[in-house]
């Protein structure tokens, strides 16, 4: 991963599906107090060599999911406490101190 290329991703929660036979059903999460929070994200821009059109797009990081979680899906997003955003978007940390901050 190249660290500046690292960004957050704001939301006030996330959807997780579940699959119950043929059909899928989603569940949404929120923080308890459902204040808006942020979500380890990393970007990528690129041009397109025949039309010149710029691209932008965004992965959300995952990890394995929380005893809330585990029963719905196998991951989860990484949710950043405040205190940890700017140790995710540092451009100087290593990835592996910073991946052990969140």
């Amino acid at each position: 991963m190249v660290t500046h290329k690292r960004c957050l991703l704001l939301a006030d929660g996330f959807y997780l599906w579940k699959r119950f036979g043929a059909e899928k059903y989603p569940f949404r999460f929120t923080l308890k107090d459902r204040k808006v929070f942020s979500m380890a994200g990393i970007w990528s821009a690129w041009i397109d060599p025949i039309t010149k059109e710029r691209y932008e797009s965004f992965c959300i990081i995952t990890i394995p999911g929380n005893e809330l979680i585990s029963g719905i899906s196998k991951s989860m997003p990484v949710i950043l406490p405040p205190e940890t955003e700017k140790v995710w978007l540092s451009k100087t940390i290593e990835e592996e101190a910073s991946l052990h901050s969140v």
